[in-house]
């Protein structure tokens, strides 16, 4: 099992998709060290790149993330990002949030989007038939 977030559908961002997927995981039962395993080694498998990306091994792609506190402990610990290390380079993660926009990243639709007719009368949530 690999992470994926299908980023760029409609209402799904690349940063707080992938930590709903982590949460979604750990929920269905997964430990923090099984989803540490998919979101990194198996996605590095599953895309053909496990002999460059996935591990902090010498050889590899140096792109980490330093944390505050331990995610072995605590999926959602990954949050806590105290910097990031793209290519070997460290990124100022104070400029980063500056160009995020909140509004782009937080934002709900207002109504519901897809009809799923989970009431068994088949009648459209969204209205009609």
């Amino acid at each position: 099992m690999a992470v994926g977030t299908d980023a760029g559908n409609p209402y799904t961002f690349h940063g707080p998709a992938i930590h709903t997927e982590l949460k979604y995981m750990k929920e269905a039962g997964l430990s923090d060290r099984e989803i540490i395993q998919c979101a990194y080694i198996t996605s590095a498998e599953a895309v053909g790149m496990e002999n460059e990306i996935g591990q902090v091994k010498e050889g590899f792609k140096a792109n980490l993330l330093l944390l505050s506190d331990n995610p072995l402990s605590n999926i959602q610990n990954l949050q806590k990002i105290e910097k990031v290390i793209l290519g070997g380079k460290v990124l100022n993660l104070e400029k980063i949030l500056e160009e995020i926009n909140p509004v782009d990243v937080y934002y709900e639709p207002e109504s519901k989007l897809i009809d799923d007719f989970e009431d068994n009368n088949n009648e459209s949530n969204l209205g009609g038939k």
